[in-house]
């Protein structure tokens, strides 16, 4: 009988250094993934989205908000590379929304370098930074994007008509310096800004404590960069880095939804470790498009927000080593700043442009899809060097201990 337990004991022993090594493998062939392997192998998924009230106010209800953040409606992507929109940015693709969009988070960015340096808000100052930013630190895969309603192009065609003496305005069009320069002053008045967060920055400057031309200075280098560099059609006046998108239709915002997200790693896929494997992922969403929200996927900033501060630390303190003691305490200080003036602006926006909207938060959660083919096979050799190891080890234990219990019994023999 006491055999029999013992036997028990060493086999449940057996299986639990079987399952540890076979999860210690698992972890060790799905670490957490690099949003691009992630994305590219499918391994993430989401799987189900809580909405919940965070503000009450007039608009869309939990269950139509909800509608548009199934599975069908959201994709994950990698946040450093993806399109940021403004929160209010409208698009058919898949985007990220926050504050401006890229071009926002660049200002905010401006923003606190040049409260650190009292560098000036000069267009000449202002473009020289973007433009080095645009030749040496941008990423090519997305660009700064600037919509603009259907309905404020057709007053900016109006406008220009009047002024300029140019009928039914495109991005086409050949200009003289003297037309351009007239219709620079037209794109930069606050009521033909599209992006609401440039255009209060320039029209309520007072209000969020920024210089009153860093918007409007902006903007120019903006224009001007796309129109050294002339690529347009009729719809999109476009750059490799830099679109102003004409957003066909009227707006109608019913819904201000601030996004997050939890991974499930327990989901599907016994890890002990507990490692957020799709953690790097944003879930980016097309539901801005077709149910008039504005989104907000600020949870997601970071890896961007990131690359631009680095920026701008190197430009402050002219060290180029990103692993400097110096540069990464420096750029941990602008990073908080940014935090704060982003969430203070965005606040001020939201009051100005949706002020009684209802507010959801969007919880999303996606997890790791361990069993693809390649998993599957994967898994099933290590199952099977795992088993024959496990016999092999326990044929060379049992012949050791026979052999030591034939020595004894040969020894008291003798």
């Amino acid at each position: 009988m006491k055999k029999t337990q013992k036997m028990q004991n060493l086999n449940f022993l057996k299986l639990l250094c079987f399952l540890s090594f076979q999860f210690s493998i698992l972890n060790c062939l799905h670490p957490v993934f690099q949003p691009e392997t992630a994305i590219k192998g499918g391994y993430c998924d989401n799987i189900n989205t809580f909405v919940s009230t965070f503000k009450i106010g007039e608009g869309a209800s939990v269950p139509d908000v909800t509608k548009n953040f199934s599975p069908l409606e959201l994709q994950l992507v990698d946040p450093l590379t993806h399109a940021w929109g403004a929160i209010e940015g409208r698009s058919p693709s898949f985007h990220l929304g926050t504050l401006g969009g890229l071009p926002g988070e660049w200002l905010l960015n401006y923003i606190i370098f040049q409260k650190r340096t009292e560098k000036d808000f000069s267009y000449e100052v202002v473009k020289n930074y973007f433009f080095k930013y645009l030749n040496e630190k941008h990423d090519h895969k997305t660009a700064f994007f600037i919509n603009m309603e259907q309905s404020i192009f057709t007053k900016l065609q109006q406008e220009i008509n009047t002024k300029v003496g140019i009928s039914n305005f495109d991005w086409t069009i050949q200009l003289t310096e003297s037309q351009k320069k007239q219709i620079l002053n037209i794109l930069t008045n606050s009521q033909f800004i599209g992006n609401s967060y440039l255009r209060l920055l320039n029209s309520n400057y007072n209000t969020y404590e920024v210089n009153e031309n860093i918007s409007k200075n902006f903007l120019l280098a903006f224009y001007n960069y796309i129109w050294e560099n002339p690529n347009k059609n009729v719809s999109v006046f476009i750059h490799e880095d830099l679109i102003s998108k004409i957003t066909a239709g009227s707006i109608r915002d019913a819904a201000i939804v601030f996004v997050k997200s939890r991974h499930d790693s327990a989901y599907l896929d016994v890890n002990l470790s507990r490692q957020d494997k799709c953690k790097n992922l944003a879930p980016a969403s097309k539901a801005a498009m077709t149910t008039e929200l504005l989104m907000d996927h600020r949870k997601f900033i970071e890896p961007l927000r990131n690359k631009i501060v680095t920026f701008f630390a190197v430009e402050e303190t002219g060290i180029s080593n990103i692993t400097d003691e110096e540069n990464l305490h420096l750029i941990e200080s602008m990073k908080a700043e940014v935090s704060i003036v982003s969430s203070k602006h965005l606040n001020i926006t939201i009051e100005s442009i949706a002020k009684k909207l209802v507010q959801y938060e969007a919880e999303v959660v996606y997890a790791f899809k361990p069993w693809t083919l390649a998993r599957l096979v994967s898994v099933s050799i290590v199952f099977l060097l795992v088993i024959l190891l496990i016999s092999f080890s326990g044929a060379v234990v049992y012949s050791v201990i026979r052999e030591e219990k034939f020595r004894k019994e040969f020894n008291q023999s003798n």
